[in-house]
């Protein structure tokens, strides 16, 4: 039981620093930046016109996300 334990540890510790080491190796450290909501790969232009309007009233919104799958750099 003593040695499967020891086995199992090993086994985890090594996909973890493996897996780490190529997710370092692959990450840029630039980060995209945007002058424009304009310039945003996949911005339709309904979103721009529905953007404008807003502008246009006056009215103003702040989006805030935490990283994840969804809100990345």
């Amino acid at each position: 039981m003593k040695v499967m334990s020891i086995i199992a540890a090993i086994s985890i510790a090594s996909i973890v620093f493996l897996g780490c080491d190529k997710t370092a190796k692959n990450q840029g450290n630039e980060l995209v930046k945007f002058s424009s909501f304009r310039d945003v790969p996949g911005v339709t232009e309904d979103e721009i016109k529905a953007v404008e309007l807003l502008v246009e009233q006056g009215s103003s919104f702040v989006y805030g996300n935490l990283e994840s799958t969804e809100a990345f750099y």
